[in-house]
């Protein structure tokens, strides 16, 4: 009975994350986005599954769309989770060279 409750556990635990790719045909990377949690969503986006983008995370923004655009992903955040409807649009810009750049209030 406790390993039929263990592995109940372990399914439930992870079938609370999701992921989603985003592919924009102008740029030679892609976005991944996790998605963990039931009652407080975290949103883990990150370049190529890669390199986490820190500052989605440490804002605890949770990504509303992902938009294609050819000088990068423009990124529509929100506090929704926290029952808070005001919006906010980022660009993320991305080289191998010089790592990414996120820019608000586009």
């Amino acid at each position: 009975m406790k390993f039929l409750l263990i592995m109940l556990s372990f399914i439930a635990f992870n079938s609370s994350a999701s992921t989603s790719q985003f592919d924009c045909k102008y740029l030679d990377y892609k976005l991944v986005l996790k998605t963990k949690g039931f009652e407080h969503v975290v949103h883990e986006l990150s370049i190529n599954g890669k390199t986490l983008i820190t500052e989605f995370l440490n804002g605890s923004w949770f990504i509303e769309e992902v938009n294609c655009k050819k000088t990068g992903y423009e990124i529509v955040a929100s506090h929704a989770q926290y029952n808070d409807p005001i919006k906010k649009v980022f660009m993320l810009t991305y080289s191998k060279e010089k790592g990414y750049k996120v820019v608000s209030g586009i």
